[in-house]
């Protein structure tokens, strides 16, 4: 009679009573057997606190793994998609007193600065190099041919420099004036794919009936746990789509989506 590892799936023959990578032992069917899943990795003083809320949360089958100096929290394979979305909460409430990279999830990242405050920014540059150099050229233009004199500095001198000078400033508004051109340009890029997501998700998932589709009680889940797990779903349904597209035009796509979604429900 054959025999199972209960953790590495492995099937021994008859007459071996223990996985030789587990160190566990086999059981004669994998039926009954819950799979564990990795969930994350914490310091030894956080995890009972964590455990508690998980628990307090509904999941019910929790496996904590000594590694190194981490913890390693993993549950049931089945309830994973859940633990995984209280965990963000968790983590979200958590953020400030936390220091470790293991709170940290990057799955729903967008622009870190926005391209708009940087339009802004560079024509602040180009005005102000623009004008400074142009004031620069004159200057010392007039001062040269002594339209309008200031202190008694080599003429020849100061035109040389201040032309220099000038000159520089110029090309750094004309340099910028040109980055900005691109920037405006990947703005409107970005909000036309991003508009092409939202319109494609409307029509062919729509808005009203995501918590019909899902199977979802709408009173089940805090607003912290809502909106991780309407990020989820919305975001599972954009990758069949949208696979190739940029993960960040896909997050703030998400964004958009999930208030549209919550103004229906609220």
């Amino acid at each position: 009679m054959a025999m199972y590892c209960p953790k590495c799936k492995i099937e021994y023959e008859e007459g071996i009573h223990s996985c030789a990578d587990c160190n566990v032992e086999l059981v004669p069917t994998l039926e009954n057997v819950v799979w564990m899943k990795p969930l994350i990795k914490v310091k030894e003083v956080e995890v009972e606190e964590l455990i508690k809320y998980l628990e307090y949360s509904g999941i019910n089958n929790i496996e904590v793994l000594e590694e190194e100096d981490k913890q390693l929290i993993q549950v049931g394979e089945g309830e994973y998609e859940k633990a995984l979305t209280y965990l963000r909460v968790y983590v979200q409430e958590h953020m400030e007193e936390a220091e470790d990279e293991d709170y940290y999830f990057d799955e729903y990242i967008t622009d870190v600065e926005n391209p708009s405050d940087k339009v802004s920014e560079m024509k602040t540059s180009v005005t102000t190099f623009g004008v400074l150099g142009i004031v620069l050229i004159i200057g010392v233009t007039l001062n040269y041919f002594k339209v309008y004199t200031f202190g008694n500095f080599n003429r020849t001198m100061l035109l040389f420099v201040g032309l220099l000078l000038g000159v520089g400033c110029l090309w750094i508004a004309i340099t910028t004036s040109r980055s900005m051109n691109k920037v405006k340009d990947t703005i409107g890029k970005k909000e036309s794919v991003i508009e092409e997501i939202i319109d494609w998700y409307k029509k062919e998932k729509g808005i009203d009936t995501f918590f019909e589709r899902h199977k979802v009680e709408k009173g089940k889940l805090d607003e912290g746990a809502l909106y991780f797990y309407i990020s989820d779903k919305v975001k599972l349904e954009l990758k069949e789509k949208y696979e190739k597209i940029e993960e960040k035009y896909i997050n703030e796509a998400i964004e958009v989506i999930h208030e549209k979604i919550v103004e229906k429900v609220l």
